[in-house]
């Protein structure tokens, strides 16, 4: 029995367009706002993909067969629409495009951040240190993150190919974002270090794999890390002649 045949008259509107009859598919695929959300994650593609779908039965075996990082994208666009459309329904001010792209990719590598610490934690094997060629030094960076109180710690060590720690420092940090935040801030501060005590050439290696990403391409950019990230890459372009980043679990 629906709900109109039981006497009750509920608003179908879209709360976001106000158009009638709001469904699944016209909520996160076909109103003229979520629209643009997906084609600001340069996803217009998918979207069109998923409309031309039969059922919602068919839309989720189309998203489970994604890979990884494009599934996390999707169902995190996902999730952040259906937070600003609830928001709006219950007469919260709506978000702009930016402001729903912008959650979007936080949630998104927090995702992944997540996804990485499992993969770490549940690798068995830790390989030991390598050391570097004989005219290289070897920085190895690391930091500790506190969620709840947005705190964290930072720590390097330089190594010669011999194993002999030439340099080493550590140190608290307040007001952390997150992991890759606190990651990011440790690698900065032993470039800076090296930097002042004339090291031009080394192997910089961490134990983070999404430092390393965002050391060696721009794919993190929009992330709360970003700003730290593009300091770091123009760093190293900038004041080293040769840096090997390395990742080793």
């Amino acid at each position: 029995m629906s709900i109109r045949r039981r006497g009750m008259d509920p608003d179908t509107r879209c709360p976001v367009c106000l158009r009638l009859d709001e469904d699944g598919g016209h909520c996160f695929l076909k109103c003229k706002y979520v629209k643009k959300c997906w084609q600001g994650m340069q996803l217009e593609q998918t979207r069109l993909h998923l409309v031309s779908l039969a059922s919602a039965k068919d839309i989720v075996h189309f998203i489970l067969k994604q890979e990884k990082e494009m599934k996390i994208t999707i169902l995190c666009l996902l999730w952040t629409w259906w937070d600003t459309r609830n928001k709006v329904n219950a007469g919260e001010p709506m978000r702009s495009v930016e402001e729903v792209i912008h959650r979007c990719r936080s949630l998104i590598i927090d995702c992944l951040m997540l996804q990485d610490k499992k993969v770490q934690k549940g690798a068995n094997k830790k390989e030991n240190w390598s050391p570097p060629l004989s005219e290289l030094l070897k920085i190895n960076t690391d930091a500790a993150f506190l969620k709840e109180a947005k705190t964290g710690s930072w720590g390097f060590v330089v190594r010669n190919h011999t194993g002999e720690a030439v340099m080493a420092g550590a140190g608290p940090m307040e007001g952390v974002h997150n992991l890759l935040c606190a990651e990011t801030e440790a690698c900065l501060t032993a470039l800076y270090a090296a930097m002042a005590n004339g090291i031009n050439s080394m192997q910089l290696e961490t134990d983070y794999s999404l430092l390393v990403n965002g050391l060696q391409t721009n794919e993190l950019d929009m992330a709360p890390a970003g700003s730290l990230l593009r300091e770091a890459r123009d760093t190293i372009y900038s004041h080293f002649v040769n840096v090997e980043i390395m990742f080793t679990p």
